[in-house]
């Protein structure tokens, strides 16, 4: 169990008297699984706890900084205390504290933007529209012929995914006839 010296202790106050649930100063999450827990949180490295938005990015980076010290110490020499580790080592002891900016832990960038996605879908529709035109040996200047053309993408965009086009009967016989009729 960590020590109550802890630098984790500066960003959290244990509830209920259990030193294995805190809460963030930050953001108030209650976070349960002790210190290690809590310190993940606020340093935005670990897939289990999720990452505090409001912790100032000097202070995650300071936190991710003294998890990644105490976690080569244990792995060179094993003993924690001997080496100067977590429950040893002085509050005030941080090293190599960043300067600000954008914290790339906090804010990923594996979604692609809105702009992205449209012109991707963009490209996507044009595509299919020109296989369509290309092997039915319809003219591409078709698409110039007047209101006709942009009103079938509309429609076709406003009914949304999933929709399944007319049969080439129900285009020859069923709209055909409406249309007349109109």
């Amino acid at each position: 169990m960590a020590s109550k010296h802890d630098i984790g202790w500066e960003h959290a106050e244990p509830v209920g008297g259990s030193r294995r649930t805190t809460k963030c100063k930050y953001c108030g999450k209650v976070i349960h699984g002790g210190i290690t827990r809590l310190k993940q949180h606020i340093a935005h490295i670990s897939r289990q706890v999720e990452g505090c938005l409001r912790v100032p990015v000097e202070v995650s980076h300071s936190v991710r900084q003294h998890m990644s010290n105490t976690s080569k110490e244990k792995h060179k020499g094993g003993q924690e205390h001997q080496k100067g580790g977590s429950s040893s080592q002085p509050s005030n002891a941080r090293i190599n504290i960043p300067p600000k900016g954008i914290d790339p832990y906090m804010f990923p960038s594996k979604q692609k933007s809105i702009k992205v996605c449209f012109h991707q879908g963009v490209k996507k529709v044009g595509k299919a529209i020109s296989k369509f035109f290309l092997f039915n040996a319809i003219p591409f200047n078709a698409t110039d012929s007047g209101p006709y053309y942009q009103s079938m993408i509309d429609t076709t965009s406003e009914a949304g995914l999933g929709i399944k086009g007319p049969t080439g009967y129900q285009i020859g016989n069923t709209y055909l006839e409406k249309e007349v009729q109109d």
